[in-house]
């Protein structure tokens, strides 16, 4: 006797991204307060932004301070299939989404959004569960969060006094 138990799709329970921080990416000065973070569900992220840099750009080419934004999500598989994570953004209007990172099994990552114009973007996560599925059985789901704004403009002062 065998059987067999029908593919289900992957649910995306959450997606969150949590407040802004940075990370010094030059090495300079004292480390960042955290360098890691430890989420509930076990997904522990190291903050490690500068394995990609030039090493021929200059100090006045590298950016002292890198703008991250940490991006987590929970995802379930009825039948117990891993899964595999994209997330992608694109500008509010925009049409194309670009990958943030590559395709992980991790549940969340961090969004270097030093790179990306000031504006308002969309995130999108796929979960697919093609590891342990045939190509024409797998399945995946998808979801978009909520808006996120991306403002690098420093502070401006104005109207300032001075009085002794």
């Amino acid at each position: 006797v065998s059987g067999y138990a029908p593919n289900l799709a992957p649910r995306i329970l959450r997606l969150e991204v949590l407040p802004p921080g940075v990370v010094r990416a030059d090495g300079g000065g004292e480390p960042p307060a955290r360098l890691s973070e430890q989420f509930r569900g076990g997904l522990k992220v190291d903050y490690s932004l500068d394995a990609g840099a030039d090493p021929r750009a200059t100090p006045e080419q590298a950016a002292p301070v890198r703008p991250v934004r940490m991006v987590v999500w929970e995802a379930a598989d009825p039948n117990g299939d891993r899964l595999l994570y994209r997330l992608e953004y694109r500008r509010l209007g925009e049409t194309s989404w670009r990958a943030v990172g590559r395709e992980s099994p991790q549940a969340g990552l961090a969004w270097d959004t030093a790179a990306v114009p000031d504006g308002d973007y969309e995130l999108q996560l796929t979960a697919t569960d093609r590891l342990d599925n045939r190509p024409d059985d797998a399945l995946a789901a998808v979801r978009l969060g909520a808006p996120v704004r991306v403002d690098h403009t420093p502070p401006r002062l104005t109207g300032l006094t001075v009085r002794r």
